[in-house]
């Protein structure tokens, strides 16, 4: 999958909307981790669609309580216009308001992982 060949993937556009949550669960919830309890109440309010009372707090639920395992390597769940799959383990540039990665190129950066 491209996903796992890259330490950051946008997986879902924008352009979905409201359903974007809706959309990535439907393509990802058989990949996420997170305890059961969790899984049981918030994915199903997810799946559900915007419509249902809970819908936007079963989602931040999601994104800060799960990660998606893809080929046993964990990812983290990011939402800025669009929703992104991130390597477990990357760190967050302020400088350039992205995550750092072996492959950053930004000119702060004087090692690379």
């Amino acid at each position: 999958m491209y996903v796992e060949d890259h330490d950051v993937s946008h997986v879902v556009d924008s352009h979905h909307g409201i359903y974007s949550a809706q959309f990535f669960c439907q393509r990802f919830g058989d990949d996420l981790t997170a305890s059961t309890a969790l899984l049981k109440t918030c994915l199903p309010d997810v799946l559900a669609g915007p419509g249902g009372d809970h819908y936007d707090e079963a989602w931040q639920e999601i994104m800060d309580n799960a990660v998606v395992m893809l080929a046993d390597e964990p990812f983290m769940i990011y939402e800025s216009e669009g929703i992104y799959l991130v390597r477990d383990g990357l760190e967050w540039c302020d400088k350039c308001d992205w995550w750092l990665s072996a492959d950053c190129d930004c000119p702060h950066v004087t090692t690379k992982g």
